[in-house]
C-alpha cells in the first residue's frame, strides 16, 4: 500500500537545471509524478525527456502534495 500511495503523490519542482534534473530523475525512479516549472527551453526539454509534466507557472502546481525548490539560492525567497 505504501508503494501505491507514492504513485498517487504529485511533487512540484521549481527549476530543472543541474540539481533539479538530478532530483527529477530520482523522483521518477521512485515512480512519483512530477510537475516542473522551468523557463529555459533547453531545461524544459530535458525535464520532459526525463518524464516530467511541464507547467508554465507556480499557480499550476496546485495539485502537488509538496514542492521542491531547485533554483539558485538567491531566488528562493522571491519564489516562496
Amino acid at each position: 500500500r505504501m508503494h501505491e500511495a507514492k504513485k498517487r503523490m504529485i511533487i512540484g519542482l521549481l527549476g530543472c537545471g543541474h540539481w533539479g534534473l538530478l532530483i527529477l530523475k530520482t523522483l521518477r525512479e521512485l515512480a512519483v509524478p512530477v510537475l516542473v516549472v522551468e523557463p529555459d527551453p533547453h531545461a524544459r526539454q530535458l525535464a520532459r525527456d526525463a518524464g516530467a509534466r511541464l507547467v508554465d507557472s507556480v499557480a499550476e502546481l496546485a495539485p502537488a502534495a509538496g514542492l521542491i525548490v531547485a533554483t539558485p539560492a538567491t531566488t528562493h525567497y522571491a519564489l516562496l
